[in-house]
């Protein structure tokens, strides 16, 4: 096929297939031209290539052109399919030469031109599954010398504006395409899958050693540039990979102690975590796939260190946490101190918790227990009556209740130097 193809852009006719006699009926003409539009399959591959070295299809060329674009823009991932659409399109080069392969190359280099306006995500992953076979047959006509290079165009304005600019730079054209693909939208992973795919199907492009496309290769530098393209954005998943884990892990802290706080099961926290966590996990399924090819830090490994980070105990979240100025209860950290944290009464209680309780007999002691409350000034001063309040064995349900009278009718506590 490669040799067939070699001779065809020389300008011979060198199509096994084809006839001495070739057929001009409207008929036969048309029919073909409907048999293509019902897809190119494993089923029809026989009859169409029978077809394409029988009926004279000159005066239809244009619309067979038209309509091979069309079908082999929408074909399914099937290999079986894929190759039956690069084995078509062989034979129209050997049939037709430059007549069809130079307008077919112009339209369908449009299939690799990124959308300009908002996609749904149905459309996006819809285009993506139809860039995943696109970049497959047009990597394999590449191979067997259907498509050349991009100096092979005739009407530049025909084809994506990135690869407009690329004529005049000796750019490989499969190259040129792939870095426009790989980096649309590159933090939301859209494009991802279509790079795994590349490097599981064309694994000799990355391997010096594997010798056995070179013959097939036109350019030079082909293999050095996709290897430095893809190790290049290996890279950078890994770092996205890394980064995200780490957000999201944050995320569900924050959503853990946005509970706690608020007591709502939903958040802005757990909302933009429910948001990540598919687009995290196409990077961790890229990162598996990538990482060995381009022998760089392993998936797990680096998991493995943002977990390690995440297992260190939490301090208190009430004495220690910072919280946002907007959503501070307190005028002042002081502030916060004073009512958040309170002195250590423990072994103070538990002490006098197992002795009798006042009786409020001792008025005295009571009265002026209040008295001093009443003339309280400083933080310390506050923390010694409440260290005297337990010590003197004051607490009782009278005394709590008097406590609460006290509290609530006193309405100026500005006096307390905090």
């Amino acid at each position: 096929m490669y040799e067939l193809n070699l001779r065809a852009w020389d300008g011979e006719v060198v199509y096994p297939l084809v006839s001495q006699k070739l057929d001009t009926s409207i008929k036969k003409n048309t029919g073909f031209i409907k048999k293509l539009k019902k897809g190119l399959t494993k089923e029809n591959k026989s009859s169409l290539l029978k077809d394409i070295g029988e009926i004279s299809l000159e005066k239809y060329l244009s619309e067979v052109i038209t309509t091979i674009n069309e079908v082999t823009s929408n074909i399914s991932n099937k290999n079986e399919d894929i190759l039956t659409a690069v084995e078509i399109i062989c034979a129209m080069h050997q049939r037709f030469n430059v007549r069809f392969t130079i307008p077919f190359f112009e339209l369908f280099l449009s299939n690799f031109a990124n959308p300009t306006e908002q996609l749904s995500e149905k459309d996006e992953n819809f285009r993506i599954s139809k860039l995943k076979s696109n970049l497959k047959i047009i990597t394999e006509l590449y191979l067997v010398h259907v498509f050349k290079s991009i100096d092979i165009v005739e009407s530049k304005d025909m084809i994506p504006y990135y690869l407009q600019r690329k004529i005049h730079r000796k750019e490989p054209f499969i190259f040129s395409i792939l870095k426009e693909m790989l980096n649309y939208k590159f933090k939301m992973g859209y494009t991802l899958s279509v790079g795994t795919l590349f490097v599981k199907n064309f694994s000799p492009f990355f391997d010096n050693d594997d010798t056995s496309w070179d013959l097939y290769i036109m350019d030079d530098n082909f293999k050095d540039l996709l290897h430095s393209l893809f190790k290049a954005f290996s890279e950078a998943v890994i770092t996205r990979m890394t980064d995200l884990t780490k957000t999201v892990t944050k995320l569900m802290k924050e959503h853990k102690k946005c509970q706690i706080r608020t007591g709502k099961l939903n958040d802005e926290y757990i909302e933009e975590y429910d948001l990540l966590i598919p687009i995290l996990e196409k990077f961790k399924t890229a990162t598996e796939v990538f990482a060995p090819i381009f022998n760089l830090e392993t998936p797990e490994l680096v998991s493995q260190n943002v977990e390690d980070e995440d297992d260190k105990p939490l301090e208190s979240m009430i004495v220690t946490q910072v919280i946002p100025v907007s959503e501070r209860v307190w005028e002042s950290e002081d502030m916060r101190i004073f009512y958040e944290v309170l002195p250590n009464l423990d072994h103070i209680v538990k002490h006098f918790e197992n002795t009798e309780s006042s009786t409020g007999s001792d008025t005295t002691i009571l009265n002026t227990f209040f008295e001093d409350l009443k003339l309280v000034e400083t933080k310390e001063e506050m923390d010694n009556l409440s260290e005297s309040y337990w010590k003197k064995s004051l607490d009782n349900k009278a005394t709590r209740n008097r406590l609460l009278k006290f509290f609530i009718e006193t309405q100026d506590w500005s006096k307390i130097n905090i």
